[in-house]
């Protein structure tokens, strides 16, 4: 709760994968985020954080405030401002691998009944979202990919604004979305 990575205004904070160009046939350099990498199966909460003058960058799941988040968490009120968000993975792509990155989440995995995966009032203002590849990737200004489930029932993407993003995929622009790779009827009001 009200965490904060930042940097002197003119300078940037780091945060990095070991090797965020690294393969993608390999898990080494995954679930990369300002906040938090991996947000495991459980109640957590992330909420009233900060994230600015950052670069983020990993191979694949990279968001501003998490990599990749599991069923049952919670991320509200955080910013991120002023950052670089990228996935620079390289190489075959694996079913269960693709590159996903978010201004505020890479990737959501499975909700259930009783623990959604939720996502609300955050914003995302003046950021770069890059992903280095464009066949089987998925970036969105929010979430980075949200497919990887099986009920969009269990989650919600709601009250999230942005101001002054950019979206690229292999360098040229991406399509512009909240959600890059959305569940069918995700609940979401933009």
């Amino acid at each position: 709760t009200n965490c904060e990575v930042t940097a002197d205004e003119g300078k940037t904070s780091v945060v990095s994968a070991n090797n965020p160009k690294g393969s993608l046939m390999s898990a080494s350099s995954d679930n990369i985020g300002g906040i938090v990498g991996y947000m495991g199966e459980g109640r957590m909460k992330v909420s009233g954080c900060t994230v600015s003058n950052a670069t983020i960058e990993g191979s694949r799941q990279v968001g501003g405030i998490s990599g990749f988040e599991n069923y049952g968490n919670t991320i509200e009120f955080c910013t991120v401002t002023n950052a670089t968000i990228s996935s620079s993975g390289t190489g075959l792509v694996l079913s269960n691998r693709t590159p996903n990155v978010g201004g505020i989440v890479g990737q959501f995995n499975q909700g259930t009944a009783t623990q959604w995966l939720t996502v609300t009032n955050n914003t995302v203002e003046d950021v770069t979202i890059s992903q280095a590849r464009s066949g089987r990737s998925y970036i969105g200004w929010a979430v980075g990919d949200s497919h990887y489930t099986q009920n969009s029932n269990y989650y919600v993407v709601s009250g999230n604004t942005q101001k002054n993003v950019t979206l690229t995929l292999d360098g040229s622009a991406a399509a512009f979305a909240e959600i890059g790779n959305a569940v069918e009827n995700l609940k979401t009001d933009n």
